[in-house]
């Protein structure tokens, strides 16, 4: 994707969203919690992708959103009260989708034109297109279908949805999905409203689609096929035992669950945040053990921007940031905000808070200038793995004025019922 794809993924973001007039500086000061929803400000709601308006980089992950939380990284099965969370997609860029990159998705125009026609001469009638719905068949022994390759950036994450329907027969679709030559495949395919998310590895995608059947005639009906960038920096499971679990408390308070031993979800190589950038993390968090599930970035071998609770003499909550640890104040079992940032220069002075309290500080020279992912429950590939909560939040390329990062904490205390 390079400077220039997050450039314009930044100029699609500041179409669809942005800060309203005197939302930033004293006047956003005056804000109150809107019923455990988040925080509004001058009687409307207001949410943490407003910090991302100018095309900031960095990410915004929110447990509480049901429609961002899936069991696996395809995004296919919601996750409920209890269920293992191998998906979470940021909303700092609102959700929002890119341009269609099928040709014909809806063969409105009644034929298959932009499709490669797998064909079978005891077949004869398919593929082909009937009230602007596509068919293939298969039987015991002869099999028909339709494909397309397009264009994608590695690193980047697309969203496949496509509607199908069982014609004739009851075994599915035989549906394959993802990078050209490495597709996932998906056998038997109950038919329906699909919906498919992946993060490419090759510069080209793709999509096949026969139907199934060992006996008699099969077909499956095709529609409404389309692939479009789903953008912002979502994160996954890198294996199923990785993943934490998705709980809700007695207060209806959703939160990740992390084990302490292999759980973490983890954005794309490159976040778009570096060490050398200004940046600010904010979340929610509560530890079970030594140490919390934070939000971090860095690289494999090291992290920025976390918050832990390694100080087992002192018993005190540090946080990282860069190279150097700062000591934000005793840590217990409870549910708090944290909060870090730094400015960009030779010599920066680092910031840690916990709630609402008085920040702590630190001068140092150390920069890190790697663009690395970001982490929630561990902080590096391999270390660092956090037991207990995370309530969701906030990593930007930049650092936030005084009101938007009291606004940013307010909104995460309503979504972990602390009061400040």
């Amino acid at each position: 994707g390079g400077t220039a794809a997050r450039a314009d993924r930044g100029a699609t973001r500041r179409a669809v969203g942005g800060a309203t007039a005197g939302e930033t500086g004293a006047d956003a000061m005056s804000l109150t919690l809107g019923l455990g929803l988040g925080v509004t400000f001058g009687g409307s709601l207001w949410t943490p992708a407003r910090l991302f308006a100018s095309g900031e980089e960095g990410v915004w992950y929110d447990p509480s959103d049901s429609a961002t939380v899936f069991q696996d990284a395809a995004g296919t099965t919601p996750a409920g009260d209890g269920d293992p969370v191998g998906l979470i997609l940021d909303k700092s860029r609102g959700l929002v989708r890119g341009s269609e990159l099928i040709t014909n998705g809806t063969f409105s125009a009644g034929n298959l034109t932009g499709w490669i026609q797998n064909t079978d001469t005891q077949l004869p009638d398919y593929p082909r297109v009937l009230n602007d719905i596509a068919e293939v068949a298969r039987d015991a022994s002869d099999n028909t279908g339709i494909e397309q390759t397009f264009a994608t950036v590695v690193g980047v994450t697309y969203e496949l949805t496509c509607d199908l329907t069982q014609i004739v027969g009851s075994e599915g679709a035989n549906f394959q999905w993802g990078d050209d030559g490495s597709e996932t495949i998906e056998r038997n395919l109950v038919t329906g409203s699909i919906r498919r998310i992946w993060t490419a590895t090759s510069t080209t995608g793709s999509i096949r689609i026969f139907a199934e059947s060992l006996s008699s005639l099969g077909v499956i009906g095709i529609d409404n096929v389309s692939v479009r960038e789903l953008y912002g920096n979502h994160a996954t499971a890198p294996t199923s035992a990785a993943r934490p679990v998705r709980r809700k408390t007695a207060g209806g308070l959703w939160y990740l669950e992390f084990d302490g031993a292999d759980d973490v979800l983890v954005s794309g190589a490159n976040s778009g945040v570096s060490g050398g950038d200004a940046a600010t993390t904010i979340y929610g968090a509560r530890r079970d053990s030594a140490s919390l599930p934070a939000m971090s970035i860095g690289t494999n071998s090291d992290s920025r921007l976390r918050v832990f609770n390694t100080r087992l003499s002192n018993s005190l909550f540090t946080a990282s940031l860069w190279a150097d640890d700062l000591d934000m104040g005793p840590s217990d079992n409870d549910d708090h905000v944290f909060s870090m940032w730094q400015a960009e220069g030779e010599t920066q002075t680092r910031y840690a808070q916990i709630d609402a309290g008085v920040p702590a500080s630190k001068e140092s020279t150390s920069i890190d200038t790697l663009a690395s992912p970001i982490r929630i429950g561990a902080t590096t590939a391999s270390f660092g793995y956090g037991s207990g909560r995370n309530y969701g939040g906030v990593l930007i390329d930049r650092v936030l004025t005084d009101a938007e990062r009291t606004l940013t904490i307010q909104h995460l205390a309503a979504r972990l019922g602390v009061t400040l």
